[in-house]
Formats: structure tokens, sequence, C-alpha cells
């Protein structure tokens, strides 16, 4: 059985209730729709669903408000997402916005005397770009490569690399970063996600590491696709061997 952290359950809940929000957003604007739609000389408007109920636009527009309220009263009722209890090792607050898709991080230049030989061999076969992703809270940075201008954030980069039996992009890295200004003398700076998401405590060589490599070894030799529910998997653009590449940009693919 799966066991879910208050963090990522809240975090689920409160993606639901947004996902409500939008939909009352959308129903609401149909009977906005409906009232251009039909003309405005006429005195009580028809709109004829299969050719055999009729049904007035002022019915259509009182169900649809009592959808909304209904729809309004639930999305309210569920819990907005919250960050676990503060502790000494935690999980950057931007990196938990780079999970929700937000992405306030700044770009820095890198100088080709911190490329390595293979990163420098890469520019000049494939052309393209390194660059510094930096966290706006914390200033921790991260290394990562651009090639096509429409694809050149750290969110939205196709560009993947092999760590031992994984792939990953480098948004993995930032999305897994801890505040580095609360760290202990430990030098922690990568938490599992998935650890973090079964209400494990962060410790050091479990579920917290010092380098990515050490990051990414723990994700392969203890992990695996089914590790969390497919959704929250998902949620985390972490997928497996048969999912169909072309349709989700993941942060990471389990071998």
């Amino acid at each position: 059985m799966y066991r879910v952290s208050d963090w990522s359950l809240k975090s689920f809940l409160g993606l639901v209730a947004l996902d409500l929000t939008q939909t009352v957003t959308q129903i609401c604007q149909i009977g906005v729709d409906l009232k251009e739609f039909f003309s405005k000389d006429r005195q009580d408007p028809y709109y004829d669903v299969d050719h055999t109920v009729r049904q007035s636009v002022k019915s259509i527009e009182r169900e649809r408000d009592g959808l909304c309220a209904n729809l309004a009263n639930v999305a309210n009722s569920l819990p907005l997402p919250s960050p676990p209890a503060r502790t000494r090792l935690q999980l950057c607050p931007s990196a938990k916005r780079l999970v929700d898709g937000q992405d306030d991080g700044y770009i820095n230049y890198i100088d080709k005397n911190y490329l390595t030989n293979v990163e420098r061999e890469l520019l000049l076969q494939s052309g393209g770009a390194f660059q510094y992703w930096k966290c706006p809270n914390c200033k921790l940075e991260i290394k990562f490569y651009v090639r096509q201008s429409q694809y050149s954030t750290l969110l939205t980069t196709r560009e993947i690399r092999k760590c031992g039996k994984l792939t990953i992009r480098e948004a993995l890295l930032a999305k897994s970063h801890l505040d580095q200004r609360h760290r202990p003398a430990s030098h922690l700076k990568y938490a599992c996600l998935i650890c973090m998401a079964n209400g494990e405590s962060l410790q050091r060589d479990r579920t917290a590491f010092e380098c990515s490599r050490d990051l990414t070894r723990h994700l392969h030799e203890k992990h695996s696709e089914r590790s969390l529910p497919d959704l929250i998997m998902r949620e985390l653009r972490f997928v497996g061997r048969t999912t169909r590449e072309e349709n989700i940009p993941y942060d990471l693919k389990f071998a």
C-alpha cells in the first residue's frame, strides 16, 4: 500500500481545486456564449439539444448557475497546497514551485573554462549553449543545455542525459534541491522526491544527498516507476520504459 505524505496529498488536492475553479469559469462562460448565439430580438429563445428536447436559455442559465455553485463549494472546501513542517533540512521553496510548473529562477552565463571536455565537444558537434539556472531563494546553480529557442528554459528543454541506467533532464535536480540557506555543515544538496512523497524524513545518504550522482544512484537502486501512484508519478514527470516519450517531457526515465 502506498504511504503518501501530507505535503504530497495537500499539493495534489490543491491542483484539483485549481482545476475545478477553472471548470467553474468555463461553465459560467457558456451562458454568455448562448446569449450571443441566440437573437436578442426573440422573447423566449430556445435551445434544441437533440431536436426533441426544447429548453429555454433562462432554464439553461439556472441549471448552469446551480452547477457552478456546487462546483465552487467543492473547490473551496479542498485545502490549498502547504509545505511540510520546517526542519533543518528542507526542500527549497523554488523547488516546490518548479514541481508545480512555476519557474522564477534566473539565467546566468557560463564561461567555457567551466565546461568539461565532453560538454565542449557537444557544443562543437551540435551547437546550442550551456547556461546556469540560478535559484531565486538559495542561489544554488544548476547547469543545463539548450539547443532550440522554443525549448530554451529549464522546464521546457528537451535535452536529456544518461546517468547510469537512468535518463534525466536537469530540471530533476532543480526540483529536488534542498534550501542551501538553512542546511547544516553536511553540504547536502538534493532530496529524493519519491521518498519525501512517501513521508520519509530527510537523512544523509538515505533520502538526502551531496551530489547528483548519489541521488540518481539512489533512484535507480531503491525506486521504480511503480514507487508511487501513477497520478503522482506523472505530476513529478517520472516515467518508465514503456511510456511514449513524445507525449511526456519527462524529468526522469527509469531503465
